[in-house]
């Protein structure tokens, strides 16, 4: 089983369910908006799958998966640390959902107005202190991604939850930002933009259930 889900805390259920060793990990990084008559539209060209044995090993499996890989056009690599390549991603999406959902904005509206740049800053400095607590300190290339993505002042692009809510669609507040919040809170780390952002979705669940989000399928 290779999940190629957003975050981090579908692993426990997964484990649980199937068994550790059944589970590898996997990233997907890439852009994309699923319209109301189905189809996937792509954002833009961020489009890459990473994966690999979560005990670090290079196993029958994950090497014919590789080869399998190898024969199409599909942008992927083996990872030799994908649980590190997934705490690095929830650093940056927990981020890019916590403040472009808070403010209803993309990165480059949130960078023009007022404070927009320091609650970015804030948020991004919270996510990996979480992971450095967690024993996973991102990589120096990783934060160097992370800051010039979530801090371009020309960046048209926004977490896919904060679309997912414009559309009246389902969101993921549980499993990306209040799993972060969770962390933060359990090791004294400053919350106050991730408490802020699952405030704000859980209200839009509230919300949506109970039927008064304009375009909503329940």
């Amino acid at each position: 089983m290779v999940p190629q889900l957003n975050g981090m805390a579908h692993l426990e259920a997964l484990d649980a369910r199937f068994g550790k060793s059944q589970v590898m990990g996997g990233v997907a990084q890439i852009n994309v908006q699923l319209r109301k008559d189905g189809t996937i539209a792509h954002m833009d060209s961020l489009s890459r799958i990473v994966f690999g044995e979560r005990d670090k090993q290079v196993t029958p499996r994950a090497q014919a998966l590789a080869d399998a890989f190898a024969k199409t056009n599909v942008q992927w690599s083996l990872s030799p640390d994908i649980e590190q390549d997934m705490w690095e991603k929830v650093v940056f999406l927990s981020a890019l959902a916590a403040a472009t959902c808070l403010f209803r904005a993309n990165v480059g509206e949130i960078m023009a107005a007022p404070g927009g740049r320091e609650a970015m800053e804030r948020a991004i400095d919270a996510n990996i202190a979480i992971a450095r607590a967690e024993g996973h300190a991102p990589r120096p290339k990783s934060i160097e991604f992370a800051k010039a993505r979530l801090m371009d002042p020309n960046g048209n692009w926004s977490a896919s939850m904060m679309r997912d809510m414009e559309a009246g669609n389902p969101v993921e507040a549980d499993h990306i930002v209040g799993w972060m919040l969770e962390r933060a809170r359990r090791h004294g780390i400053d919350d106050t933009v991730l408490a802020m952002a699952f405030t704000h979705l859980k209200s839009y669940e509230k919300r949506r259930a109970a039927g008064r989000v304009a375009g909503a399928q329940q």
